[in-house]
């Protein structure tokens, strides 16, 4: 015990208190304890240091200062997202945005395949959505060689990449009867990435990374409350945000003259693709998909069938309102199922299914539906145009 009396002698006897069964001593300023705990084999000695008032008021008012900032910050950044409504806080700007997806979107397709055939770079999907909600984004589809990735993602400010993987996917779903044709199909893929970027979902989640910063100045490393974090937290907002461009997307098919009742139908289509992929590519019909998802970044894909399924009808009201919707595609049938072969428009099908069949894999992007879009355009410049007129008309 020698060591523990010169511990003693070192420290000023009267500001330091020993706690022991029969020895109590008062301690006094400044408040510092010395506390001496025997064991058996080990004596613990704690300290108790007390921040003086310059400390307390410094902590104080730094605290106050942080909730401040956090609140300004919150308040002046509120915004809504198109079609649902939310509100939603986004620190970042529209270039900022658009630069920091233009750098991802180029790092992503530099180390990659591109497909060029049968790729639209504007296509029926983009043009109205540009219609509907006006947004300073340079839209950019690609289409990368991948078969192996049934994906498709959307960087910030409107860049676009689909993966061959999910024209397979959608492939899938047309031979097997579950969606009607391909390019329907296709539509809710895209749309759906353009709600994200409509929404500007990923400059949503970036707004949230000074939580992350406050974690690691606060020195909470805890591996227990980092989970508690991804699981209470992250995970759920990320699906939040899925179910979300599955809403957007499916009511912006509808108002281009899209069948909404596709949505429902390929995400039926994606389960029964993976379970098949499961089940060593033995397809079956009455498959179950009822997969737990509270540790994944995507709600399953039964959940999204189901909630698609409740959308259908408001998809299919907001489509009548469209009043260039039912016009075009009664025209764009009349021309299809007119047989007169002196037809100029006519001609130019059979030319370019001519050059389809030329091509290494049937294409998703393509047949008549290039067509139509120099139909839609025509169209949305017509009423661009008339609703110029009508506002320089004088009164």
């Amino acid at each position: 015990m020698r060591w523990l009396r010169r511990a003693v002698a070192a420290v000023p006897r009267a500001s330091w208190s020993v706690y022991h069964p029969s020895v109590r001593r008062t301690a006094l300023h400044p408040p510092t304890k010395l506390l001496v705990k025997r064991t058996p084999r080990v004596a613990f000695i704690q300290t108790h240091v007390h921040p003086s008032r310059l400390q307390t008021n410094v902590m104080r008012w730094g605290a106050v200062l942080a909730v401040t900032s956090a609140m300004y910050q919150f308040l002046t950044n509120l915004h809504s997202v198109p079609i649902t409504g939310r509100t939603q806080v986004v620190v970042l700007t529209n270039e900022e945005e658009c630069e920091m997806g233009t750098k991802a979107a180029s790092d992503e397709i530099t180390k990659a395949t591109l497909v060029k055939s049968g790729a639209q770079y504007r296509i029926r999907l983009v043009t109205v959505s540009e219609h509907l909600f006006p947004r300073e984004y340079d839209w950019r589809i690609t289409v990368v060689d991948d078969p192996m990735q049934a994906n498709a993602c959307c960087y910030p400010g409107g860049k676009i990449v689909i993966y061959t993987g999910i024209l397979d996917v959608i492939d899938y779903a047309v031979e097997r009867d579950i969606c009607k044709n391909k390019h329907d199909a296709l539509a809710v893929i895209l749309s759906h990435e353009i709600g994200h970027a409509l929404a500007r979902h990923t400059a949503e989640s970036m707004s949230y990374l000074p939580l992350l910063y406050l974690q690691a100045i606060l020195g909470i490393e805890s591996p227990l409350l980092q989970y508690v974090f991804k699981f209470a937290f992250d995970l759920p907002f990320s699906r939040k945000q899925e179910t979300e461009a599955d809403h957007i997307g499916l009511m912006l098919m509808a108002s281009a003259c899209y069948d909404p009742t596709e949505g429902p139908r390929l995400w039926r289509a994606f389960g029964r693709f993976h379970a098949m992929l499961a089940n060593d590519g033995k397809d079956d019909d009455d498959y179950s998909d009822f997969e737990l998802d509270f540790y994944s970044t995507h709600p399953s894909n039964y959940k999204r069938e189901r909630r698609l399924e409740l959308l259908v009808e408001d998809a299919l009201e907001l489509q009548k309102q469209s009043s260039w919707c039912f016009s075009l595609k009664e025209k764009v049938q009349q021309l299809v199922l007119n047989r007169d072969t002196e037809h100029e428009f006519f001609k130019r099908i059979n030319v370019f299914r001519m050059q389809q069949r030329t091509l290494p894999r049937k294409t998703t992007l393509g047949t008549i539906h290039e067509l139509e879009n120099a139909e839609v355009f025509k169209v949305l410049r017509d009423e661009q145009e008339k609703m110029i007129a009508q506002t320089q008309t004088p009164p």
